[in-house]
């Protein structure tokens, strides 16, 4: 329930490891993202494609969110060479960075599919890429971490 109004039905366990809302996604620590079903996975509001595996019930050109935990996130100075094998990059700022267990993690604000994203970095990494709210940072990743559900009917 969010709001006073139920937002996903089902057992619990299900509904947290494949949230279909940002409400959801966030008690279960998870990053989502919000568009479009396509072939390649999903088309955000920004008109960006982050390509990921579909469950078995989406449906192509129907509202849909990728999913993918903190600990998929790779990043990267902005003015970095990455190199890999992951088909999701996005340029982003930090806006914070929390303890958070034994990782750091951090909150990064920016334009398009961006902004909100959480990614889950050991401290010795967050000191050699010297990140500190305000650095500019690619984060990327993996398809193979990324799946794609229909969205929650509202």
């Amino acid at each position: 329930m969010n709001g006073g109004r139920i937002v996903e039905r089902g057992p619990t366990r299900e509904v947290l490891s494949a949230p279909r809302t940002a409400f959801t996604a966030r008690i279960a620590g998870l990053n989502l993202v919000a568009g479009t079903a396509v072939p390649e996975g999903l088309r955000t509001a920004s008109d960006e494609v982050v390509s990921g595996i579909p469950a078995a019930d989406v449906v192509p050109g129907e509202s849909a969110v990728a999913v993918f935990p903190p600990n998929a996130v790779a990043v990267y100075p902005h003015d970095g060479e990455h190199r890999g094998s992951p088909r999701n990059t996005t340029d982003a700022v930090v806006a914070a960075l929390e303890p958070h267990g034994p990782v750091i993690r951090l909150r990064a604000e920016g334009d398009g599919w961006a902004h909100g994203l959480t990614a889950d970095l050991t401290p010795a990494a967050v000191a050699e890429l010297a990140l500190e709210p305000g650095s500019a940072v690619t984060l990327s990743v993996k398809a193979a971490t990324v799946t794609i559900h229909p969205a929650a009917v509202s």
